[in-house]
């Protein structure tokens, strides 16, 4: 879901198709694991404001509780804003809702993480038999390359801007859409004119245009080796602006767990049980 939602982020990665599809999917996705660990949420829910639970549990219940809320939101914000798989009207400001949830979501999910790093710190363990002296290392290493890639990320990326959009609706108000979703008119261009006739199209099109379209061994060799060379740059993009968000959802469960080891040791040495 992490890797989906990441994705998500830049609707020109793979078009507006791919965007509204996967999108649902990982809305389908959460309601499956939300499902999944129906027992712990009913457990939960009945004892939320009994004295047999732990702050830490209420803090996980109410996490995941805003990430349902927040997905729910991102859903039903992107269908009335579909312009593939639906073709809705309703008038509002839909996508500042839309953008706000969606970087609401990464905190969120980043804190999910955290109050579960020590267990998939374990699972890893149990599975990747290495040195500790090494495993630790590479921990650390990876550790400080996501707190600074995440660092750089949250002025480098429109994360900070999704997160204020809900007070400049004025500012937003007015068709522009934020950094990361500027494409999005060019896309529906793009897909109102693969509609129309083959016809009215060629008749637009230049003779190198209509030689380069006929087939690919008619395609000159230096352009075929430029649109490799700009394939091959679309492909880092897409891998760069997605590891931005990741290692922003991953600065967040750092700090969670940082939080949570901190409060841990405090609890032991006043003789309470964490």
């Amino acid at each position: 879901m992490l890797i989906v939602l990441v994705l998500l982020f830049r609707k020109d990665n793979f078009g507006l198709a791919f965007h509204e599809i996967a999108g649902l999917s990982l809305l389908c996705a959460f309601a499956v694991h939300i499902i999944l660990n129906w027992r712990w949420v009913k457990q939960v829910t009945c004892r939320f404001f009994t004295e047999n639970i732990n702050i830490r549990t209420r803090i996980k219940y109410l996490i995941n509780f805003g990430l349902l809320v927040c997905f729910i939101i991102i859903g039903i914000s992107g269908i009335l804003m579909s312009h593939v798989l639906f073709h809705f009207s309703i008038a509002g400001n839909w996508k500042t809702l839309h953008y706000f949830c969606s970087a609401l979501a990464i905190i969120l999910l980043g804190i999910h993480l955290g109050l579960h790093l020590t267990m998939i710190g374990g699972i890893i363990k149990s599975h990747i038999h290495i040195n500790s002296v090494l495993r630790k290392t590479i921990l650390c290493c990876l550790a400080c390359a996501v707190v600074v890639i995440g660092i750089y990320s949250i002025p480098a990326t429109s994360f900070s801007r999704y997160l204020t959009m809900p007070f400049q609706t004025e500012s937003y108000s007015k068709n522009t859409p934020p950094t990361d979703f500027k494409n999005e008119a060019q896309d529906i261009e793009n897909n109102d004119r693969s509609l129309k006739s083959p016809d009215e199209y060629t008749e637009k099109q230049t003779p190198d245009e209509n030689m380069e379209q006929s087939g690919t061994d008619n395609i000159r060799p230096d352009k075929r080796e430029k649109d490799d060379m700009k394939s091959g740059i679309n492909i880092l993009t897409v891998i760069s602006k997605s590891l931005q968000y990741a290692s922003l959802c991953f600065l967040i469960a750092f700090f969670t767990w940082g939080i949570e080891y901190l409060l841990f040791i405090r609890y032991n040495k006043n003789g309470k049980t964490a």
